[in-house]
């Protein structure tokens, strides 16, 4: 089972309609998340997991983690069971008003937990890039060569953005275009594989890095750039 899709499809049409009603209401409060299958349920992802929700014989699940539960924890009572679980009994409405305040809560917590990485100076990491280039003997200009590959910057433009001393999360929204080629961009960098990386800030910084990287390990320019 791989997509929610999947999941939902296992169940009767009846509860396959209240599991879309709960998926589409979830996508519409927090467009900006991704979806994935964990630990075997529908999951709703941003900078971490948020919430998971599951059918099962008389309920629907509904997962926000204890904090999203503790938050609102006299309103949530009668549907609490468990340290992080909310039961919703199959022959009753859904409690949409419950759902929104708690999802909003979880979207709250979670950006909150920003990866420090997010807000690095990209000033301060492009010299480590240089250096760990050079120490290879290989070139700055291989470096900006990379950089401007990736990202879709010029020299000018990069040199203005690292000028600006912005932290990473703005020099990757503000990029130019994002080469088309990234998907071939592939392996393991910080012990993650580049290619199974959720979160796409993450992820693009991660490409950077691994690119770098193979430039340090004395793989041709042409390799690199995936021509």
């Amino acid at each position: 089972m791989n997509t929610i899709d999947d999941y939902i499809e296992t169940f009767e049409p009846e509860i396959q309609k209240t599991l879309n009603e709960i998926r589409n209401f979830i996508k519409n409060e927090i467009p900006e998340a991704t979806e994935k299958i964990s630990y075997g349920m529908p999951t709703f992802y941003l900078n971490g997991n948020l919430v998971h929700f599951a059918a099962f014989k008389d309920h629907y699940g509904f997962f926000p983690s204890p904090s999203g539960i503790d938050a609102f924890e006299k309103e949530l009572a009668p549907y609490r069971s468990g340290k992080g679980t909310l039961r919703f009994s199959i022959d009753k409405p859904i409690p949409w008003d419950i759902i929104k305040k708690v999802v909003q809560f979880r979207v709250k917590e979670n950006t909150k937990k920003k990866p420090r990485i997010f807000t690095t100076p990209f000033a301060s990491v492009y010299p480590a890039y240089i250096q760990k280039a050079e120490k290879k003997g290989r070139l700055k200009a291989d470096v900006d060569t990379i950089i401007c590959w990736l990202t879709g910057y010029d020299q000018q433009t990069l040199q203005q953005q690292i000028d600006r001393n912005i932290d990473l999360e703005t020099f990757f929204a503000q990029v130019p275009q994002i080469n088309p080629n990234v998907s071939k961009i592939t392996g393991v960098i910080c012990g993650y594989r580049v290619e199974e990386i959720e979160d796409k800030l993450m992820q693009k910084i991660r490409y950077l890095d691994k690119l770098i990287d193979e430039l340090a390990k004395g793989k041709t320019m042409e390799k690199i750039l995936r021509k």
